[in-house]
């Protein structure tokens, strides 16, 4: 289990907004602050973006196709058509958009 993370009164008069779930509707809302200069921060319970897609069954894709699967100023990294993503994929996505767009998380 990871460190639990300890804002101090200082962090708490800084941040406009705290996110929480580090998944995909909380990267595309970070993508959309940090767009904005907002001051935010992302939380998850897993140790690091895209976590609970690593931790699933291991046949798991899925069911849209990958040109589908992007998420605000990042195409999904696949060929087009028929390819659905795996889980793994979708984890590599998360953490490079993460990476990408500098979205800070804790």
């Amino acid at each position: 289990m990871p460190e639990p993370l300890r804002l101090s009164t200082d962090d708490r008069a800084v941040l406009d907004v705290l996110i929480v779930g580090a998944g995909q509707a909380g990267l595309a809302l970070g993508h959309h602050l940090a767009s904005r200069n907002a001051s935010f921060l992302l939380l998850d319970a897993g140790p690091e973006v895209g976590h609970s897609w690593r931790d699933r069954w291991h046949s798991l894709r899925l069911f849209s196709p990958a040109e589908y699967d992007a998420l605000p100023g990042m195409p999904f990294p696949a060929p087009t058509g028929d390819y659905h993503p795996s889980k793994d994929d979708v984890a590599d996505y998360l953490q490079a958009y993460t990476q990408r767009f500098r979205l800070r998380c804790g």
